[in-house]
């Protein structure tokens, strides 16, 4: 048999791949790291003084502040299959960026629902807050542990889009601490967490596009 005929022989062989599939990696990865980032900041937080808010079950049931979690893990839960998607290269998003970008848009329209029905002259107390630094630190900090441990896996697909696919990852990251960060948040005015959730949601989307283009190299 020729070399040729060899060469053909084992690129016809079945070569499929053993172990877990790139998107069961993804999702080990998000179920180790998230518990891993609540146990962090849980400590972080008790050592500072803060802990999760007082008489938080009680809090949770009123639905503005049940918001405050529920749109972050909307939009993780929105997020997800377009990262999958574009672990294939010949994958388009498609339809899901109506489905993202409805998500993302749900804090920004709670915002301006609430400021509509107010007088101007009540709004900045009700945007501002003495927790806005610790929202625009907090939220991305968590944020970046996360985007991490996507991009270990991702780095592992055959991702064409890579600035797209790291912002898929930042936004999801951002939401994911979002979610974590407000069991501690005060600020229950949509007003308030609806813009700043929003800020900050956006800052991990551009740290996930960076390491993206950085790191998600095919």
């Amino acid at each position: 048999m020729s070399d040729i005929d060899q060469t053909i022989q084992k690129l016809c062989q079945d070569n499929t791949p053993s172990g877990p599939s790139l998107a069961a990696r993804y999702w080990l990865i998000l179920g180790l790291a998230i518990p891993l980032v609540v146990a962090v900041t849980w400590t972080v937080m008790m050592l500072s003084g803060d802990g999760i808010r007082p008489n938080y079950i009680a809090r949770i049931l009123d639905p503005q502040v049940a918001a405050k979690q529920l749109v972050p893990l909307l939009l993780v839960i929105s997020t997800i299959p377009g990262i999958l998607t574009l672990m294939r290269p010949e994958a388009r998003i498609g339809k899901q960026w109506f489905v993202i970008v409805t998500a993302l848009s749900i804090l920004p329209i709670m915002m301006i629902w609430k400021l509509v029905s107010l007088a101007p002259s009540a709004w900045p107390d009700e945007i501002f807050g003495p927790q806005i630094v610790q929202v625009l630190v907090a939220i991305p900090l968590i944020s970046i542990v996360i985007v991490a441990g996507q991009i270990i896996v991702l780095r592992r697909a055959a991702v064409i889009q890579s600035r797209t696919m790291g912002a898929l990852a930042g936004v999801a990251a951002g939401g994911i601490a979002t979610f974590i960060y407000a069991l501690i948040c005060t600020g229950d005015s949509p007003a308030y967490y609806g813009l700043w959730y929003s800020v900050t949601i956006l800052i991990s989307g551009a740290i996930g596009a960076i390491a993206g283009r950085r790191f998600l190299r095919w």
